[in-house]
């Protein structure tokens, strides 16, 4: 997913505004900007002493504070390659030993028969 160029960004303004309902979201895959700048704006007013033609104007943050959006994957593609490889190992070990264990019971009721059979 890409981050839209400012065309594609009024193309999909245009059809949101001409469907009026959403329906357009499929047609408008982009990504988050990058960097974006929101500014509240509050207008305050108050009476000063009149000294001829002269303005003062004062600009100031109401807060000074700011967020940082992080895009991460929630599942790295490495680490779901660990963990399958992990559980496919667990089930190989467990299979192998389950083989193992079948041989030598079988090894053991044959050596059990004949000497039982032997004994005889």
């Amino acid at each position: 997913m890409s981050v839209c160029s400012y065309a594609n960004i009024l193309n999909c303004t245009r059809l949101f505004v001409r469907e009026g309902n959403g329906s357009a979201a499929g047609e408008c895959l982009c990504g988050p900007e990058c960097y974006t700048r929101n500014y509240k704006k509050s207008i305050t007013q108050t009476s000063f002493p009149q000294y001829g033609n002269t303005l003062y104007l004062y600009v100031y943050y109401q807060h000074i504070a700011f967020m940082r959006l992080t895009d991460v994957k929630a599942y790295p593609f490495l680490q779901l390659l660990c963990d399958i490889g992990g559980a496919l190992s667990l089930l190989l070990g467990a299979t192998l030993l389950t083989v193992y264990e079948s041989v030598e019971f079988l090894l053991l009721f044959i050596r059990d028969y004949l000497y039982l059979r032997l004994a005889k």
